[in-house]
């Protein structure tokens, strides 16, 4: 499965999706949710070292803010992980 995290800041949303995800689970950053790579969360972190962890190139430079090259994706490569890991579910 595939979960889409659009904002961290406001919503229960990313504790649950970071409570519900699996071992063969993906996880992405859109929108405002790539600020959560900032506060070096250790789930996220791990997630990263598993290889789980993407975050959209697009909105890290909209917001300026400084992500590894190996996490981040773009827009081709977003869509080939909603069709590698269907279903996807955006929180």
């Amino acid at each position: 499965m595939l979960h889409i995290i659009r904002q961290v800041y406001l919503s229960a949303d990313f504790e649950a999706c970071l409570a519900q995800i699996n071992d063969d689970d993906q996880l992405v950053l859109i929108e405002d949710a790539v600020y959560a790579w900032v506060s070096k969360d250790p789930r996220l972190l791990a997630l990263h070292s598993e290889q789980r962890l993407h975050i959209l190139q697009a909105d890290v430079e909209a917001r300026a803010i400084e992500v590894p090259n190996d996490v981040q994706i773009d827009y081709r490569e977003l869509v080939k992980l909603t069709v590698n890991y269907a279903p996807a579910v955006t929180w």
